[in-house]
């Protein structure tokens, strides 16, 4: 587990209020432990058997965190694809937005 995965998933499962709060902290855990840097690809059914829960429960936990910002997951039940929070690209400021780009620069 990367230490920004860790602190970030520590710091963001108190934010979470909605049910079944064990199921999503053991999920998002499992995901944070699996965390090197980037998007996490692993089959859904390791997740499964490493938690010990059904595919329902699972999905229903990962729908869960989405909906918190917590993650974003795609192609759940399969070869799934998981961003955790702590590696959602952060928005540009405009100034930065504005500033030419070294083809542009190069073309002047």
């Amino acid at each position: 587990m990367s230490a920004r995965a860790e602190t970030w998933a520590v710091k963001h499962l108190s934010k979470l209020s909605v049910p079944d709060p064990c199921v999503r902290r053991r999920v998002l855990m499992a995901l944070a432990e699996r965390h090197v840097d980037g998007p996490i690809t692993l089959p859904t059914t390791d997740l499964n058997q490493q938690l010990r829960i059904d595919a329902l429960w699972l999905w229903r936990a990962l729908m869960v965190l989405r909906r918190c910002d917590a993650l974003e997951a795609s192609n759940i039940g399969g070869l799934m694809s998981v961003t955790l929070g702590c590696d959602f690209e952060t928005e540009t400021s405009a100034e930065g937005s504005a500033l030419p780009t070294a083809g542009q620069e190069a073309g002047r």
